[in-house]
């Protein structure tokens, strides 16, 4: 039997799927849907944890191919008076987006239970910081840029040497998550890249599918039928393995509607 934890939350064997509400504070962000202004972010992730997210991340900078480089400082001015927000307002575990450890140490610092790397620890002091204040870590298999390994036979290798790194520097076992970075990361990835590697969640458990490109090519881009669509594959990921599922604004009842989640007794997304 898998468990472990994401913050406070528990998951894995035992218990149902996990919800993670995204919420963007870049315009840039890869769904428009999911982007959020500093004053909308409080009542967004209330709406969110009511319509049953266990969990909000909150990032500041986008990825999604042809963004614009985003400075330390204006990451800062983004993230922080959000997250404060909704800290001080709300019990709710919060997951931060970022890639940079000095402001992972300062979420952390202030109350942020998780932090969620999309570049796979490219910063050599990432681990260590989240382990300092004992957080749970969100790795992605990343490897000179977010996301920009097509196969699970680069993937896994990649993953199991990050897991093992931040074991070295302090981050349980139980408190790592790891993300095989479905979706349009880079221009060469394709739906038939992301399709496999989400059959073959079945040999890794972990975070997956989130309303980006790979399912809108795959079954259509009407608003329904996207969110449909990513449905259908958080379905096909949770039956293969998946043990939490980030989804964006306006996404959590959709999910509902498509497939209930909260009742299906799914394995940690960790890897062991």
């Amino acid at each position: 039997m898998i468990q472990g934890m994401i913050g406070r939350t528990p998951a894995g064997d035992p218990y149902p799927v996990r919800l993670m509400g995204v919420i963007n504070l870049s315009q840039d962000s890869f769904y428009k849907g999911s982007v959020a202004s500093l004053r909308d972010a409080l009542s967004l992730a209330r709406t969110m944890q009511k319509e049953g997210a266990d969990l909000i991340d909150l990032g500041a900078v986008s990825t999604a191919p042809g963004s614009p480089p985003v400075s330390e400082s204006e990451e800062r001015e983004r993230l922080f008076p959000a997250l404060k927000s909704i800290l001080e307002n709300q019990d709710v575990d919060v997951s931060v987006d970022t890639q940079r450890s000095s402001i992972a140490k300062e979420a952390l610092s202030l109350g942020a239970a998780c932090i969620n790397d999309v570049s796979g620890l490219h910063d050599p002091e990432m681990a260590e910081t989240v382990a300092d204040h004992d957080g749970s870590l969100i790795i992605m298999a990343s490897l000179h840029r977010p996301g920009d390994l097509l196969t699970l036979s680069e993937i896994i290798p990649l993953l199991g040497l990050r897991v093992r790194a931040a074991v070295e520097a302090g981050v349980p076992l139980k408190k790592i998550s790891v993300d095989p970075g479905v979706g349009k990361w880079i221009p060469e990835k394709t739906p038939a890249h992301d399709l496999a590697i989400v059959e073959g969640f079945g040999r890794l458990r972990c975070l997956g599918v989130t309303r980006q490109e790979v399912f809108f090519l795959v079954i259509g881009e009407a608003a329904l039928v996207g969110v449909l669509g990513s449905g259908l594959g958080i379905g096909l990921g949770i039956l293969l393995g998946q043990g939490a599922v980030r989804v964006v604004t306006q996404t959590i009842n959709d999910l509902f509607f498509v497939l209930n989640v909260r009742g299906v007794q799914i394995p940690l997304l960790s890897l062991q």
